[in-house]
């Protein structure tokens, strides 16, 4: 699934330099079809991994391998443009606000924050929609009803940010149902190829993901825009899946699987460091989609082995000076 991840931060970042070129159709539309589903991706593969276990040792666990990252990025990006908006005013290219609400915005996370803080809902809600993820497959081993239980999440996970708003600002709590959704997808999609299941049915999705890319709506995961109802979440998926599918079929290649495969290894750093690049080549007036997205990328990769080294290393001293209760790590 490394290749996957690879192919899925390069769609990432293309489609964020992309989506600033207004005035070309084809742009537009290559920005519609990567919004349909590169979100979805990253869920999808995260429930791909995803193994049934205990609520709270599993929220811990992943509260830490999740939290140290997001926190380090943060502080990182942060304190910097705080810094900025209190001594020179906004930047509103960057996403930096007036300082006497920026400091709440960057805490509040989610659909509060854009410009090089446009990523940072992804994490937490990652984070809430494994937990959900995790409540059901609890749930679903004690009953029958799980298709049910299924078809409610959805609604719920639809309706919320229509109905409230505000979800998606903080945290991108509002966000997390739906996204459980893609991480639950992600879960039996692995079950499924463990069974043979999925490899007739690989065309099929692929076929129903293009067809349903075509029909017009918005997709953005992190403004609650999930698309047309019930069809928004099969383009969704299904593009997901066929995009796993020419990753698969990539794995023949060699050189290319490798390099794609390293790229996905770092694909978090990258996540949370392109934008950056992006709106800094952007102010110093380069325009050039492909030369933005190039450089937006290998920067970040370039940097990324220090930065995972800075997250490891900070991980393992809170596991050894921090006491969890027994189990609440390992």
């Amino acid at each position: 699934m490394d290749i996957a991840k690879g192919l899925g931060i390069i769609a990432v970042v293309l489609g964020h330099v992309l989506a600033d070129d207004k005035e070309s159709s084809l742009s537009q539309a290559l920005v519609h079809t990567i919004y349909s589903f590169h979100m979805p991706l990253f869920f999808l593969l995260a429930g791909y991994t995803l193994k049934p276990e205990n609520l709270s040792s599993f929220a811990w666990r992943r509260g830490l391998a999740l939290g140290v990252p997001y926190l380090l990025f943060l502080v990182m990006l942060g304190l910097p443009s705080l810094a900025v908006s209190c001594a020179a005013g906004p930047i509103p290219l960057f996403g930096i606000g007036q300082c006497k609400t920026f400091a709440f915005r960057l805490l509040a996370g989610g659909s509060s924050i854009g410009g090089i803080f446009s990523v940072f809902w992804f994490i937490p809600c990652l984070f809430f929609a494994m937990l959900i993820a995790q409540a059901v497959l609890a749930t679903a081993r004690k009953t029958r009803l799980w298709p049910l239980l299924l078809g409610l999440l959805y609604v719920v996970a639809y309706l919320l940010p229509l109905a409230l708003p505000v979800s998606t600002a903080v945290l991108a709590i509002g966000v997390a149902p739906l996204a459980s959704i893609f991480v639950l997808a992600g879960y039996g999609l692995r079950h499924a190829d463990q069974h043979g299941l999925m490899s007739p049915a690989w065309t099929s999705l692929a076929l129903v993901g293009i067809a349903a890319a075509i029909v017009p709506q918005t997709i953005d995961m992190k403004y609650g825009h999930f698309g047309l109802p019930v069809i928004g979440l099969v383009a969704s998926l299904s593009l997901s899946f066929a995009f796993i599918l020419a990753a698969r079929m990539l794995t023949v290649t060699g050189r290319l699987s490798r390099a794609l495969s390293w790229i996905g290894n770092r694909s978090l750093v990258v996540m949370y460091l392109h934008q950056t690049i992006h709106y800094g080549l952007q102010a110093a007036g380069l325009q050039n989609a492909v030369i933005v997205t190039l450089i937006s990328l290998v920067i970040p990769l370039v940097v990324a082995d220090a930065v995972m080294w800075i997250i490891k290393t900070l991980t393992r001293f809170i596991e050894d000076h921090i006491h969890f209760h027994q189990g609440h790590i390992r």
